[in-house]
């Protein structure tokens, strides 16, 4: 199985309401750098090519698939450290919080 990782990404200034997007990769960083060049998916293709800098605030490491829907149903913009200049500790309790929930469904603790 490919060692996954999922990254939030902020987009300056907001677009059609949006001021940020999560993936997920295999290759991270090169993943990171074709949306930044307008060749990623189709929203951050729409993004740049409306003159918006896209910009990596996090990246998770090694985690499951499943971590990646998590993260876009539970991510408000008030973790982004980039937004409210906190640290990166709310990024890390997503993280916390997805295992535990996750321990928490297969009645283990």
């Amino acid at each position: 199985m490919p060692r996954l990782s999922v990254y939030l990404l902020h987009i300056d200034p907001p677009y059609a309401k949006r001021s940020h997007y999560i993936g997920i990769s295999s290759n991270v960083h090169k993943r990171i750098r074709r949306h930044q060049c307008g060749q990623g998916g189709k929203s951050t293709k729409r993004i740049i090519k409306a003159g918006h800098i896209i910009s990596w605030v996090c990246i998770w490491d090694n985690v499951p698939w499943a971590f990646e829907n998590y993260a876009k149903r539970r991510f408000r913009r008030n973790i982004c450290p980039w937004c409210v200049g906190c640290s990166e500790y709310h990024l890390e309790k997503l993280l916390d919080d997805f295992y535990r929930e996750l321990r928490r469904s297969y009645g283990t603790s």
